[in-house]
Order: structure tokens, then sequence, then C-alpha cells
């Protein structure tokens, strides 16, 4: 079934153009948010008490907050004005992490990153409503890309920048200017992003019209692949990876340092497979592609022994390289649905792709709590290499499960014709 119905009414593309990268500053603000525990995972222990199940429990109450937002959020954006709509979004969750910040009950940290994630919810969704509304089909794959270039941005800022300023000033006050600047681009977001509601003309979808897209097959299928594409950034990227680095190779570059590689991958590859899929009139190909590299990428990442420096930075370009699968799930979403459920569609998508990052986490933090000894360095939970091989043994699994779902899914890149 082709869902698809094309918009007329555009404004010049340097214009649309220019308020889509504007509006992306809040992916790029959230990234930076989502990312930051992964930095200071041995200053939150300490500060709160908890071992690694409980840590990751604070890692994934951002997801438990941003993804059941997503389809809200998605009709929303949707309907109304989004330059409200982002700066009131962009402004509440930076004084949520404010409260973050000064909060000292871990029951409290982790409300508040459900706060700081039921407000992120509308950080991507809202650029991608902006692409539709401002810039023709077209350009909507590679501008996906572009804005999750913009979210891997904010991931490297959360790296070793967020590092070194926690050295400086300390996590809690770090944060506290964090939220300062969120609230400057707020005003920012008032004062210069502009949002012609009627430039589209979309007829405004009721509360049953976006669920009927649920019992589209085609919909669920392209949701298993953007569930299956974001475990490297759950897993690795936002969680797990710094540590991995630091045992596996404690002799090489900072481990917040070389992370970078990773969210490299993401960044290059994200907008390059947005071009690559318009170049080959595919989405299929990369997409399968993607999963491939990922499975590669982690098994010989984590359980292949003396790998060198260089191959360690390669192989995390690689599996960074394999999450712009979700930029071609976006592609696709996009060139099956209409006008007046592309909100809801955008959202429903979104939250496939984020239950990674609310599923992931803990069952890692389980399988690393189940198999560690027990041992402690002051007063901090301490696990070996050997513990995360069987922690980190879901991401090759669910690469498999994604190159699976990614042959059996339909091509859509027709429906553009």
């Amino acid at each position: 079934m082709n869902w698809m119905t094309p918009m007329t009414k555009y404004p010049p593309v340097w214009q649309g153009g220019s308020i889509v990268a504007l509006s992306s500053l809040f992916y790029l603000y959230e990234f930076f948010l989502r990312v930051s525990p992964t930095v200071i995972t041995h200053e939150l222990m300490h500060h709160f008490s908890i071992d690694a199940l409980q840590l990751s429990f604070i890692a994934s109450a951002f997801y438990i907050g941003y993804t059941p937002m997503q389809i809200p959020a998605g009709k929303l954006c949707n309907q109304f004005n989004l330059r409200y709509i982002l700066a009131t979004a962009m402004a509440a969750s930076s004084l949520a992490c404010l409260c973050f910040s000064l909060t000292d009950s871990y029951l409290m940290a982790i409300v508040w990153r459900i706060v700081i994630g039921i407000l992120s919810a509308f950080a991507f969704v809202g650029p991608l409503m902006l692409t539709r509304r401002m810039l023709e089909a077209k350009y909507f794959a590679i501008t996906t890309g572009l804005i999750q270039f913009s979210g891997c941005l904010g991931a490297t800022i959360g790296l070793e920048p967020f590092s070194q300023a926690n050295k400086l000033f300390g996590w809690q006050t770090t944060l506290g200017y964090t939220a300062m600047i969120g609230l400057i681009i707020a005003l920012i977001f008032v004062i210069l992003i502009k949002d012609e509601h009627n430039l589209t003309s979309p007829e405004e979808p009721s509360h049953a019209s976006g669920f009927i897209l649920l019992k589209d097959k085609q919909i669920w299928m392209i949701a298993i692949n953007a569930f299956c594409c974001w475990a490297p950034i759950a897993i690795l990227g936002e969680l797990w990876g710094v540590k991995l680095i630091d045992l596996k190779w404690s002799g090489g570059l900072k481990p917040e340092i070389t992370m970078n590689y990773f969210w490299l991958g993401v960044a290059i590859a994200s907008p390059l497979a947005g071009w690559l899929s318009d170049r080959i009139q595919s989405r299929k190909k990369p997409l399968k592609l993607c999963f491939i590299l990922s499975f590669i990428g982690s098994v010989v990442l984590i359980y292949f022994p003396a790998i060198s420096t260089t191959l360690e930075k390669c192989l995390l370009f690689t599996i960074g390289a394999s999450v712009a699968a979700q930029t071609l799930t976006f592609a696709m979403v996009n060139d099956y649905c209409p006008d007046n459920m592309a909100g809801f569609a955008y959202g429903f998508n979104n939250v496939a792709v984020i239950s990674s990052g609310i599923l992931l986490p803990p069952i890692s933090g389980f399988i690393l709590t189940m198999v560690s000894d027990g041992n402690q360095i002051n007063g901090v939970p301490f696990y070996s290499l050997e513990n995360f091989m069987h922690g980190l043994a879901i991401l090759p699994i669910i690469s498999i499960v994604g190159i699976i779902s990614s042959h059996l899914v339909t091509e859509t890149y027709r429906a553009n014709a």
C-alpha cells in the first residue's frame, strides 16, 4: 500500500535548510545530555552509592520518558507551530538538566532523567517535521542524515570536552552551565525559527488516522529495523564503550578520545547513507550493509584478542557507521506515509529506535552484575574484560536480527517516483 501524497509549496531551499539546521541544535543538545553518563559512570556510582545495574537505570531512565512521548510529540509537531513547541521543550529540558545536577537522591536523579527524556522527544521529530514542511522530498534522506550528524556532534561534545570540564569544574557544575546554554538556545529558537504551518497545507490528522498505520505490516517491519539499528549507540555509545576501551586498550589514547571514532562513524555515514540510497535508488541495500558492518565490527571488537589500537579505531568507526541505518528507516517512513500521518509515523519509528535504549542497557547491566565476582575498587563495583564479553554479547545478536529484518522489509524508494 502506498500512502504517499505530494506537497507542493516550499520556501527557498536556503531558507528552509537554515531553519532546519537551527532546529537541529536541540538534537545536538539532547544528545549531549543523553550520552553524558558514559563519561561520569564512576562519579555517578560514587555519588549515589550504586552498582552497574542501578547505573544502567539512570541511563535508561531517559528513554522511559523519551519513548512513550514520541507519538504524542509527533502529533503535536504535525498540528502546531514548531517555533514555540521547540523553544518550550528546549527551555524546560534545560531546567530539568539543572535539577538533575543538584540532586543527591538516586530516585530523584532517575525522575529528572525521565523528565529530560520526555522533553527531548521533540528534538528529532521536530526537525524532521520542519524538513518535510520546508524542503522537497528529494532532500529528506540526506537532511535526516545531517540532523543525525548534529546529534553525533552533541555526543562528541559529551565525551572528551565534557570529561575535561568535569575535571575542571566537577560534573554537577558543568551540567549547570549546560542548562544555561540550553536556555539561550531556546531564546534563539523563539527569535529565528519561522514555521508557517500552512506551507504544507496537510489535512489535520484525527486521533484514529495515525493509528491506521499500526495495521500496516510494512510500518512494523521498518520499526524492527529501526529498533535493531540503535543497539550500538544504546550499548557502546551511551553506556559501556568508554569502559570497554579502558579495559582492553589501557595503554593507548584516553578512552573518551578514542570513543570519538565511533561517533565520527555515525556522523559521516548518516548523511552519506541518505545520499547513497538516493543515488542507487534503494533503501534496502544500504540498510542491510549497515547491519552486516555492525555484526562484523562488534564481534571483532569485543571478542578478538590482541587487536592493535589502529584496528580498534577502525572497528569503532565501522560500528558507528552502521548506525546510519537509522537515517534509512526514517527515509523509508517518509517515502511511505502521507502528510497528515507523517508526525505520527516519525514518532512511532523513533519509539522503535529508542526502545533499544530502554531494553538493552538494563539487559547488559544485569548480565554484567550476574557474571561479576563482586570485586570493588574504592567502593565502586569492578567489572573485568571477561565480564564485558558476556554483557555485550547482545550487540552482535541484535545485528543478526537486523540483517534478517532488512532482508524482509519491502523496498520503498519507488514511492518517490
